[in-house]
């Protein structure tokens, strides 16, 4: 399965973090929404969603299903994404959902300055990576040789970088979990050597860090944060 995005967007946490409110009105007050806009949409269940999705410390959608790239896009931008199924819920139940949908966009747009609906927007082109095959594609980029010493070296081969979904991984960090060293794209490029117990352990976990990924091909990952892939350590003759 592929389909792929990527933008260069920096992590925004919400400015909305001041006192909580329970007030429906109140809220929509602070976001100067007329009140004729909402006041055909007004009731318990509707204010209980505006109410909670206001005090969310990180702007959330509900959403009944989600793509990969339309995670990517929001959960990049600082909104959380949260799949909700409607189809047995009760009217409340949507009235609800409604209320908060509509509160987490009036966030997005005032707090986070970006137009929801656009980031929603998800082009054929972008390539979609499940967990697994964006660690499979990862592990197959890396190679070892030996150095003059006699020591392994693991490092990227960029040919191979080049020929795969990523293009290039410019940007990208990566962490040892054991060791908690952080490398740069150009360290791993260039080669790291490994130390005796890496060798004796067989496998080397690294954490990749995509916060500053240029991501020139549009791929699309699950998930923001950073995770583990486990390196096998290969003796190079």
């Amino acid at each position: 399965m592929l389909r792929i995005i990527f933008f260069p967007f920096i992590f925004l946490y919400s400015l909305n973090s001041f006192c909580q409110l329970n007030d429906c009105e109140e809220i929509f007050d602070l976001y100067n929404v007329d009140s004729a806009l909402y006041a055909n949409l007004y009731s318990p269940s509707y204010c209980e969603g505006v109410i909670e999705s206001y005090n969310k410390s990180i702007p959330t959608y509900l959403i009944p299903e989600s793509n990969i790239c339309t995670y990517w896009a929001l959960e990049k931008n600082g909104i959380k994404i949260v799949e909700n199924d409607l189809d047995i819920a009760p009217l409340e139940f949507h009235e609800q959902t409604t209320g908060f949908n509509f509160t987490t966009k009036l966030r997005v747009k005032n707090d986070l300055n970006l137009d929801f609906d656009s980031l929603c927007k998800i082009d054929t082109s972008w390539i979609e990576l499940e967990d697994y095959e964006f660690a499979k594609l990862l592990i197959e980029c890396f190679d070892f040789t030996k150095n003059d010493s006699g020591k392994t070296i693991m490092y990227l081969n960029k040919d191979k970088v080049t020929k795969s979904s990523f293009k290039t991984m410019n940007g990208t960090e990566f962490t040892i979990k054991r060791t908690k060293e952080r490398f740069q794209y150009v360290d791993l490029i260039a080669g790291i050597e490994l130390t005796e117990v890496d060798l004796q352990n067989g496998i080397i976990y690294l954490e990749f860090h995509f916060e500053n990924y240029t991501n020139p091909n549009n791929v699309c990952l699950l998930r923001y944060t950073g995770y583990s892939v486990p390196i096998r350590v290969e003796y190079a003759p």
